[in-house]
Order: structure tokens, then sequence, then C-alpha cells
């Protein structure tokens, strides 16, 4: 899912930023959580890469993902891993 980089506040945290989904979370879908973060102007990736800025995490997120999140965090990458409650913080 494209990016919508025509936002009111480009200072968010997740404007202009790759976000990759997984897990279940509680409070919202994970389709409206990406529709949220495109609005912000985040660029929605179904998968975990190098070039990969947060991960929402909610539960039972994808051990595959993870542990992808690691190697390339020891590799250099500074991916940051998001719970759903401080992604939803975050929104405010």
């Amino acid at each position: 899912m494209k990016p919508d980089l025509n936002v009111k506040d480009k200072d968010n945290p997740f404007y202009s930023k790759k976000v990759v989904l997984t897990g279940v979370l509680d409070s919202i879908s994970r389709k409206e959580a990406a529709q949220i973060l495109k609005e912000k102007g985040a660029d929605i990736d179904t998968g975990v890469s190098k070039r990969t800025n947060y991960v929402i995490a909610g539960h039972g997120a994808g051990p595959s993902k993870l542990k992808k999140i690691e190697q390339y965090n020891k590799a250099g990458a500074d991916i940051l891993i998001v719970t759903e409650e401080k992604f939803l913080k975050m929104m405010k």
C-alpha cells in the first residue's frame, strides 16, 4: 500500500517510513491500521526488509518476521518493533 504523502501532519513518526504489520491486533483490524498508516504517509509493506523502519506487532507476531528483524538489526538496520498499545498512542 503506497503512502499518501499529501498529509497535513508531516511531523508524525510514520510519515515517509516503511511499515510492516504482523500478528493480530485487538482494538482494530490490520486493514484499518494499514489505512490509518497510509493516511499518515507511511509506505505499508507485507514483508520485513533492511529498509523497514517500523514493525507494528500484535499477538502471535510472525516468528520469521521477528527473526529477520533481529538479523537486519545485527547487520546495522534500525527496525523498531512497536506494540499495538504504543502504536495507538503514537497515532494521537
